[in-house]
């Protein structure tokens, strides 16, 4: 039952978050080739990430049986791990796994404005493509 709000949660990033942000960011100075968005985007930023790794955590603890029966003991770095250390390296790159789909949205966003709206973008990008 965590599974639908860990998916909701992976919506809302990948395509609410850039659809906002596009609406709230704006092209600044002459020769601007991406658009700056507010700041407050990032404050969200940690509660989602939160949730996201919580949830997917609670989901990891239904599965973990099964995989380390079906693949044996984990390995980190080509060595053989005990549990706490490859779950220590699960969790952080659940966090940069995470974080990395909310920032990409946000470069989508600003992506998306510049070709809209910029000035510079429109005077260097787009004539190379």
């Amino acid at each position: 039952n965590y599974m639908p709000w860990a998916t909701l949660g992976h919506l809302v990033a990948t395509i609410l978050v850039p659809l906002l942000a596009v609406t709230s960011s704006q092209c600044e100075g002459t020769h601007e080739i991406l658009a700056k968005y507010p700041h407050w985007w990032w404050l969200p930023f940690f509660l989602w990430v939160f949730l996201m790794v919580l949830l997917e955590w609670k989901c990891f603890t239904y599965t973990i049986v099964p995989l380390i029966g079906i693949s044996g003991p984990k390995r980190v770095f080509c060595m053989d791990a005990n549990f706490g250390v490859w779950a220590f390296c699960f969790i952080a790159l659940s966090l940069v796994t995470q974080s990395e789909v909310w920032s990409q949205g946000l470069l989508v966003a600003s992506a998306v404005r510049a070709s809209l709206d910029c000035k510079g973008w429109r005077e260097t990008l787009e004539p190379a493509w």
